[in-house]
Parts: structure tokens; C-alpha cells; sequence
């Protein structure tokens, strides 16, 4: 078989077609769940599991629409760059994550959207929530539903850290400006938000990946990797932070640095993890003997973030920049070892694996002269150093290694571009692509 006939490698075809079926079947098996589940409620929530039975039903019409077209080629034909391949894509992975969503709702029993914030009940009390969607300790996603719900609010005993909580500003205040500031709305805001964070992430990892030399059915992995859904679960700001790690990522295989600053911006007012994304561009810049660009992009990328803080400093006496949590959160009962067992599996392994791709990267000639190849090998040094340096509390939280995974979803397609997937990458996109399913098993939290 000569060069030019030969057929995709398994690195590209199976992993992309086979994370595209995952999503479509799996968003079947959610709208032929939200119909069970809408029969056995007294009375039935038909609003609520029509909504998911609905998703199911589009992501899997949109997934045989698209392997009808695109099924006797690889998955680079879905991903090309003309606008209706990319409205497939929004579709295919925004309906998917509403599935899911649904999945996940009916598998806990949840009889309103609220449930999925997981207020305390200590907290809830003092916010006057309705108790029957209290929980016994809550999760962090209850702190930014209060956020959006009352911005600006801050009764006795209403937070952990208001500080630090308020210092990540950007979830909350794209949730109160896509409820229209209506509390009633607030719950459905925060997991819209996330489902179109996810959902554009797809879109731009598909841009980069169609260069020459990727593997471009990997911009699916966000929509299957629990490190981004179990963040949509739980109202959470994780998917949000991975959308602007996406978006710089594409600012430099574009070339776009204003995109790449604003997007570092945008990304330090979510999580300060973009801090790392600041610190590769910069490198890049520096080693390209662009010095003023690099103190231009570092000054203008923390600006919003120093005034941010600077503010809260004067408000709140301080600037939220060190965490002051000695609890967390989280109903987990008695299978806490299961679940941190799953969070260490599948989250530690592919962290691992994006180290040494990035340790690889950075041993390679051509990748250090490549802007696009620099920049994620430095942000995943960085990544993996956040988080093996964790603090030793943060692993009371069983799933904290899970979420800090996230921004594998990004850099790894880029990592393991114009090489054949190795065994160990093989592995870690395995159990990235099944950790979802999986995590809809265990989760009995």
C-alpha cells in the first residue's frame, strides 16, 4: 500500500469515530431514559425529561447525519473549517451535553434543575432556599448560584471564602447576564453556560486540529471526559476555564496574540490556573526575541485580574488570592474510597501522559520552534506541576484530581500531533473516553 492510499491510522479514525458514537448513543440511551423516568414521577415531570428526551433524540439524528456524510472518510471531514461542518459540531456536542445532563438528573432523581447546584444545608438556610433541594454538605457550584442569584450580597454565614469565591467573578456574571438577573432562571443559566463553554471548546480544538499532521477526532474529548462533565453536573467553572485555554491555544495556531491576551484575560477572572497559559506565551515571546510583546501581553493578560482583586480588596478587606477553606464539600457516605480511587484513575493517569508528551515536545527540535507545539508542552509542565503540588487537603475531595484534569482535553490532541499515537497516549484517551459512562456508575454522591 503506498503513502498516498494509505488508510487513517488508528490514532485518528477509531478514537474520533469511536468518541462521536459514544456521544450519539450515549445521548439515545439519555432521552429513552428521560421517558422512564417521566412515568414512574407522581406526577410526571414531562417538562423536565421531555427537555433531555429532546437532546437525546437531536444528537442522535445530528450523529447518523453526520457519519452518513462524513462515515467513509476520517473524522477531519466533519471537522473542516466551512460554517456548516462547525454548526454540526455545536450541535452534535451542545445536544450531547444536555443528554447527559438528563442522564445524569435521572440516574440522582432530581425533581428541578436546582438540584444540580448541591446547596448545603447550612448555606441554604441562611439564603432561604427551598429545603427540598438541600443537601447534607453541598459542593462549590453552590457558591456561584449564590453569586448570580444576589450578586453583591453577602449575609452572615452565606460563604466559606467570600473573597476568593467572589474573585472568580466571570462564571457568575455570565450566568446573572444569561438569566436576564430572573432568580428563576439562575439554575438553568449556570448549566447553559457550561454547555456552550464545552460545546465551543469542540469547535476551536477542531479548528487546530485540522492542521496537517493531528488528529482532529480528538476535539471530542471534551464532550466525553468526566473532568468536564462532572464540572457541568455540578454548576461548576471548570468547563469555562478549559473554553479560554482553548481559545488561546487557537490564538496561536492562528497567530492571533490579541485573542491569545484576552483570552488569558477572560481565563484569570474564571480560574487562576490560566496563570500557566500566561507563562507559556510569554516564554514563547521571550525565546522569539519579542521581549516588549511578552511584558505587553503578561501586563495586559493580569490587568483586569489585579483590578478585580484590587476592588474586592477595598470591599471585602481582602483580595481573595489565597484559599481560606478548612472543609469541603461534598455528600459522599460511604463509598469515598471508590470514588477517589475512580478520580485518581482517571484523572492522575492522563496528567501523567500529558507530562510526558510535554517532556517529549520539549526534547524535540521541532516542536521548540513550533509556537503552537511550545506553548502547550509549557502549559502542560505547568498543569501537571498545579497539580501534583496540591495541597495535601485538597484530596479530601474525591473528585478535586478529576476537575484539575480538565485542561488535558486540550493539550493532549495538540501534544500527540505530526507523531503516531503512542500506547501510553492510547490508554489515557481510553480511559478519557469511558471515564464518563463510568463516572455515571459511581457517582451515587
Amino acid at each position: 500500500m503506498t503513502p498516498e492510499t494509505r488508510s487513517p491510522g488508528p490514532g485518528r479514525w477509531h478514537y474520533g469515530w469511536a468518541v462521536i458514537g459514544s456521544a450519539a448513543g450515549a445521548s439515545a440511551f439519555g432521552g429513552l431514559l428521560g421517558v422512564l423516568r417521566a412515568l414512574s414521577y407522581s406526577p410526571p415531570a414531562w417538562g423536565y425529561a421531555a427537555t433531555s428526551g429532546f437532546a437525546g433524540a437531536a444528537a442522535l439524528a445530528l450523529g447518523i447525519k453526520a457519519l452518513r456524510r462524513y462515515g467513509s472518510s476520517e473524522p477531519s471531514g466533519l471537522l473542516s473549517l466551512s460554517r456548516r461542518s462547525v454548526k454540526t459540531v455545536f450541535a452534535i456536542a451542545a445536544a450531547s451535553q444536555v443528554a447527559l445532563v438528563g442522564i445524569y438528573g435521572h440516574l440522582r432523581s432530581f425533581r428541578d434543575v436546582t438540584d444540580f447546584v448541591r446547596v448545603g444545608t447550612s448555606y441554604g438556610r441562611v439564603w432561604g432556599i427551598d429545603p427540598a433541594h438541600l443537601t447534607r454538605l453541598g459542593y462549590d457550584g453552590q457558591f456561584f448560584f449564590f453569586i448570580a442569584l444576589r450578586p453583591g450580597s453577602l449575609p452572615a454565614g452565606g460563604f466559606d471564602d467570600v473573597a476568593m469565591r467572589y474573585g472568580r467573578i466571570l462564571y457568575p456574571a455570565l450566568t446573572f447576564m444569561a438569566s436576564a438577573g430572573r432568580p428563576a432562571l439562575v439554575p438553568w443559566a449556570l448549566l447553559a453556560v457550561n454547555v456552550v463553554a464545552i460545546s465551543l471548546t469542540v469547535v476551536l480544538l477542531s479548528r487546530v486540529l485540522s492542521r496537517p499532521g493531528m488528529h482532529p477526532g480528538l476535539a471530542w474529548l471534551p464532550v466525553v471526559f468526566a473532568g468536564e462533565t462532572l464540572p457541568l453536573f455540578r454548576d461548576l467553572s471548570d468547563p469555562l476555564a478549559v473554553l479560554w485555554i482553548a481559545l488561546a491555544i487557537w490564538g496561536v495556531s492562528s497567530r492571533r496574540w490579541a485573542v491569545v491576551t484576552a483570552a488569558c484575560a477572560l481565563g484569570m477572572l474564571t480560574r487562576e490556573t490560566m496563570l500557566g497559559v500566561i507563562v507559556a506565551v510569554a516564554t514563547y515571546l521571550v525565546v522569539d526575541g519579542r521581549r516588549w510583546d511578552a511584558a505587553r501581553h503578561v501586563v495586559l493578560a493580569l490587568l483586569p485580574f489585579a483590578t478585580w482583586r484590587l476592588l474586592l480588596l477595598f470591599w471585602l478587606g481582602s483580595p481573595g488570592i489565597t484559599e481560606n477553606i478548612h472543609a469541603q464539600f461534598g455528600d459522599f457516605n460511604s463509598d469515598a474510597l471508590t470514588l477517589l480511587a475512580f478520580d485518581l484513575v482517571f484523572g492522575l493517569i492522563p496528567t501523567l501522559v500529558l507530562g510526558a508528551l510535554a517532556v517529549m515536545r520539549l526534547r524535540d527540535k521541532e516542536s521548540r520552534v513550533d509556537p503552537l507545539q511550545l506553548v502547550a508542552a509549557i502549559c502542560a509542565l505547568g498543569f501537571v506541576a498545579l497539580f501534583i503540588l496540591k495541597p495535601r487537603d485538597h484530596w479530601a475531595d474525591p473528585w478535586g484530581a478529576l476537575r484539575d484534569a480538565a485542561p488535558v482535553v486540550v493539550l493532549m490532541p495538540v501534544l500527540i500531533a505530526h507523531s503516531r499515537v503512542s500506547a501510553y497516549a492510547k490508554v489515557a484517551i481510553t480511559l478519557m473516553i469511558v471515564a464518563t459512562p463510568l463516572f455515571l456508575i459511581a457517582a451515587r454522591s
